[in-house]
């Protein structure tokens, strides 16, 4: 069975957010794209790295997936729903202040789109240092 720790799947969670006024665009939604980097960068949080790539747009609300990357071992000892709702409220609405969270779908195991997973990229990083 493939686990997060393989780095074929990483826990993503479905986001709906509101906007208080009306999206244009899927990068209008709360997201770490770098326009320099021209992709979706991980962001550290406490015990974990996530990215927010937004999937879905409808007027004022629109659906974000949150990618998390986090040792399993920690995993384990969590609720990650609950841990992604804390995140949102201290990490991203403060940076995304015209946004407030309207649902937390549970986390489900699935293959990374349109990221690379962090873990890989970070071990890779060291064996070159």
């Amino acid at each position: 069975m493939l686990a997060n720790e393989s780095c074929t799947l990483c826990e993503k969670i479905a986001v709906t957010f509101r906007a208080k006024q009306r999206l244009s665009t899927l990068l209008d939604l709360p997201n770490t794209y770098d326009p320099a980097a021209k992709k979706f960068l991980w962001k550290h949080h406490d015990l974990l790295e996530y990215a927010l790539i937004p999937r879905e747009l409808d007027g004022t609300r629109g659906e974000v997936e949150l990618c998390i990357c986090m040792d399993e071992d920690e995993l384990d000892d969590i609720d990650l729903t609950e841990y992604a709702g804390e995140l949102l409220q201290k990490e991203v609405l403060p940076a995304w202040k015209r946004f407030s969270v309207e649902k937390v779908l549970p986390a489900l195991l699935s293959p990374p789109r349109d990221i690379h997973c962090f873990r890989c990229g970070h071990e890779q990083q060291e064996e070159i240092s």
